[in-house]
């Protein structure tokens, strides 16, 4: 199949020279300037994009910025001006041709440039939790792929135990831009009003292009942002930040928006929505992940457990983990560091599915006794299999010492 090149040109000589020089090998797709260009590239992602800098009515440079191409991008101008040229290179341009076209230039520069067979995502050690085969991580990967070639902003759903920010990491390594910098944003920082206009200012700052004549290098510059947390803000400021991001024009820098619930997702968006999938819905992959985690921690602490029994295999595949990945590596560290034995079994488990059926199983109460009973009962033993120890405890429930023991309280009064 033949690749497709948009050509952003309003001369007619100069079309029919790229036309004459390109033609036979390429589809040529022509639009005069920005609007179109926009049209054209929202019904379909070219293979690679050609500006004349020299349109009647547009900056050409402008043109690119505003359209935010994840193409390859070729600009052509009959200036010599090489302050041009290093702006030109410096926002993102892969190849500045001078006018009149060299033919054998322009046929090296698109060949060279072309965007070739989709690079297959490469997952490091730290996101070995994702390798799997389960249809929702086949889903997350082929929005992620979408993104990247459409050069779309991303709605990241994770959740409770979910670290979303290595997905965002992921995103950024396989982007246009991944010789630039990742920044982490928490905007549960900003959440004092005080503090928004602060905020703002340091968007704008990170999402700002350098001038022609900047030092900055382009490892200092902003490639992705991920701003995380955004559900912990106020309804204002956080549909004010979802509608800034939906609307913005020339996306120089991708924006990876990071939530835990697709509710908070604007209904009219032109995002693409990513979802990381829970752990109950990859129990296919539980063997997989309980053997990662067992062999991790058993040589983090220096130990030869090495197998699952059967019983624990069936309660963990029973059980719907809340608390998603956090709550089943955290459940294994605890088990590794508690077993004797080259096998984990029940009694190593700070609780298991057929206990927590034991907390709440036969009550006839109404809901919100029975969830008072329930909570009452599940603490009761996880204290137990805690010997007691609150603060190893809330070490495992991932809260403060002192939140549990207020929740106890009130839970004994």
């Amino acid at each position: 199949m033949k690749k497709t090149i948009l050509l952003i040109e309003d001369e007619p000589k100069v079309e029919a020279v790229f036309r004459e020089a390109l033609g036979k090998g390429y589809v040529i797709e022509v639009v005069p300037g920005a609007k179109l260009a926009a049209a054209f590239i929202d019904k379909k992602i070219p293979d690679i994009v050609v500006i004349d800098f020299d349109l009647k009515n547009e900056d050409g440079l402008r043109v690119f910025e505003r359209l935010g191409l994840a193409a390859p991008t070729i600009m052509m101008s009959s200036s010599g001006n090489i302050s041009l040229a290093v702006s030109a290179t410096k926002l993102g341009v892969v190849e500045f041709l001078r006018k009149p076209l060299n033919v054998e230039q322009l046929r090296e520069a698109v060949e060279q440039n072309i965007s070739q067979e989709e690079r297959p995502l490469r997952l490091g050690a730290g996101l070995a939790w994702l390798w799997g085969e389960g249809h929702g991580l086949k889903e997350m990967f082929s929005g992620i792929q979408h993104a990247l070639r459409a050069n779309k902003d991303v709605v990241l759903v994770g959740g409770r135990g979910i670290e979303s920010g290595g997905v965002a990491e992921l995103i950024h390594q396989h982007s246009a831009k991944r010789d630039r910098r990742l920044v982490r944003f928490d905007i549960a920082a900003f959440r004092r009003q005080d503090l928004e206009t602060h905020f703002w200012a340091t968007l704008q700052d990170l999402l700002s292009l350098p001038a022609a004549t900047s030092l900055r290098k382009n490892e200092n510059l902003c490639g992705t942002i991920y701003l995380e947390n955004i559900e912990r803000v106020d309804e204002h400021f956080k549909l004010s930040l979802l509608k800034y991001f939906n609307e913005r024009k020339g996306k120089t820098v991708r924006a990876v928006l990071g939530v835990n619930s697709r509710d908070a997702i604007l209904t009219q968006n032109d995002y693409v929505v990513v979802e990381i999938p829970k752990l109950r819905e990859r129990k296919e992959d539980l063997p997989y992940l309980l053997s990662l985690y067992l062999k991790g921690y058993s040589v983090k602490y220096n130990k030869e457990v090495k197998f699952i029994s059967r019983e624990v295999l069936a309660d963990l595949a029973a059980y719907d983990f809340p608390g998603n990945y956090a709550e089943l590596e955290e459940l294994v560290r605890e088990a590794v560091l508690v077993a004797a034995a080259d096998k984990l079994e029940a009694k190593n488990l700070a609780y298991t599915y057929k206990i927590l059926q034991q907390a709440y199983g036969g009550l006839n109460l109404p809901l919100d006794a029975a969830k008072l009973e329930f909570e009452n009962s599940l603490y009761n033993i996880l204290l137990d299999k805690s010997n007691g120890d609150e603060a190893r405890l809330a070490r495992f429930l991932n809260v403060p010492r002192s939140v549990l023991s207020e929740r106890i309280q009130n839970l004994l009064n």
